[in-house]
């Protein structure tokens, strides 16, 4: 699985809840499947058994909030 690393304060207080962050950074699976994911989806993979997984659709879901707050 590739995987890449982010701090958890390039979000601000849009920072996703429930993330596993050790030292401040966060690893998440690195896949365009996060991004072309509907909702719902990315519900689903947030309860994987999988620490980068889950994650990354937290990231994800995160980031949809950050860019809707960009928008309006």
């Amino acid at each position: 699985m590739i995987t890449k690393t982010y701090h958890i304060s390039n979000f601000g207080s849009f920072a996703p809840n429930g993330v596993n962050c050790i030292d401040g950074f966060v690893t998440i699976h690195d896949s365009t499947r996060y991004v072309e994911a509907s909702e719902e989806q990315l519900h689903k993979w947030t309860n994987s058994r999988l620490n980068a997984v889950r994650d990354a659709a937290l990231t994800e879901l995160a980031n949809r909030a950050l860019e809707n707050w960009r928008s309006s």
